[in-house]
């Protein structure tokens, strides 16, 4: 009987430091996010098939704003066909930020002020950039009721 109430007593004193080596807070699997390591200057360039839009060479500005917010602005005269005019987009936008498996989702809403057609909606969305520096975005500017989803695919060339 004393051997089993000295087994008992061991048992009982082990059981509370076996909780105490469990899991760690730092031994999580996904890294953490770092929203500033993406602010800089992306080269690429602008497409859309449907419009016949491809633009090489386009730079685009991604600046910090806070962990879950950045600025991607850019400057560029798009030529739509289906319109026969000159889109001359300047997006400025501020766009939310989600860190997921190494990867920022950038989304946001903006509008541009087009001479002759006036303000326009402008749309940031299913917009990524890793961490290689390879950005792919879409921004969607809708003329006329019309959308019209331009992809921009470049990589980070400078850092801000």
């Amino acid at each position: 009987m004393k051997k089993v109430n000295r087994l008992l007593i061991l048992l009982m004193l082990a059981v509370p430091f076996v909780g105490f080596t469990g899991c760690d807070d730092d031994d999580d699997d996904n890294p953490k996010s770092d929203t500033k390591s993406i602010e800089g200057v992306y080269n690429g360039a602008l497409t859309n098939t449907v419009a016949e839009i491809n633009i090489p060479n386009v730079d685009i500005t991604v600046t910090y704003i806070s962990e879950t917010k950045v600025n991607l602005a850019f400057i560029e005269i798009i030529p739509i066909k289906a319109i026969s005019q000159n889109l001359p987009l300047n997006v400025n936008c501020d766009c939310d930020v989600e860190f997921a498996n190494g990867v920022y989702k950038l989304k946001g809403n903006t509008s541009t002020n087009i001479p002759g057609l006036g303000d326009i909606p402008v749309k940031i969305d299913n917009s990524t950039i890793d961490g290689t520096g390879k950005a792919n975005f879409k921004i969607t500017p809708t003329v006329m009721l019309l959308p019209i989803e331009i992809t921009f695919t470049g990589t980070k060339v400078t850092d801000k």
